[in-house]
């Protein structure tokens, strides 16, 4: 997905701090019939060590 460079996020910390405000998702799909659907998904964010 292209992000132009003025809303591109780098500031890792900046990131976590965001997804700790607002934990939750929106999963946006079409229903049988065709209709778009959007369902609203709680996350429990986890960090992993890359080393």
């Amino acid at each position: 997905m292209y992000v132009p460079k003025e809303y591109s996020a780098k500031d890792q910390n900046q990131i976590d701090d965001f997804i700790a405000a607002h934990p939750f998702i929106s999963l946006i799909t079409t229903s049988e019939d065709g209709f778009p659907m959007a369902i609203h998904l709680p996350i429990i964010a986890k960090k992993v060590d890359d080393t």
